[in-house]
């Protein structure tokens, strides 16, 4: 089985129609980045749900065009998904008998970090997240600075002071 600390750092950059359909589209295009990097599949679904409710989300209350990047490196996964909307997402207490609300939650519990960034360059924000494989190194540096210099990301990718929009971190 190969190692991830010997793979090349990859990037998906994923346009999102404002369509039910891109759900599974890019679910499975972020389940093939992590399995190529030998992700568990326990932490790929993990992730493979974040985005789903993240781009569900977008797809639902967010304005064209939306757009999936995930930066996958040795031990870390970083991305975001962004759309034109204003509005922010804020998480929302739910009761058990409720059909919907729980994204953020879900997205809040199973990452690594994660947050909200206005887009004021193109209008509109990003909802980012991180995941680190595996998921106890907590020593391990943040994803959002490494990647404002990676090709493909840029410095568009992660904008600001990642631990000031911050809503949940399970590591600090």
């Amino acid at each position: 089985m190969a190692t991830t600390s010997a793979q090349a750092p990859s990037v998906l950059t994923l346009a999102v129609p404002q369509q039910a359909e891109a759900i599974g589209r890019a679910r499975h295009a972020v389940r093939d980045v992590l399995t190529e990097h030998s992700w568990p599949d326990e932490l790929i679904d993990t992730v493979v749900l974040v985005v789903s409710e993240l781009v569900s989300n977008a797809v639902r209350h967010g304005r064209p065009p939306i757009e999936l990047r995930l930066q996958v490196i040795p031990g870390f996964a970083a991305g975001r998904v962004s759309d034109r909307s204003l509005a922010m997402p804020v998480p929302v207490e739910t009761d058990d008998d409720a059909e919907s609300g729980r994204g953020l939650a879900i997205v809040q519990a199973m990452t690594s970090r994660w947050g909200t960034l206005p887009l004021p360059e193109r209008g509109g924000k990003a909802v980012w997240f991180e995941f680190r494989h595996p998921p106890d190194h907590a020593d391990l540096p943040s994803l959002g600075p490494l990647l404002r210099g990676v090709p493909g990301l840029g410095s568009s990718c992660f904008r600001g002071d990642l631990n000031a929009p911050s809503f949940g971190s399970r590591f600090n």
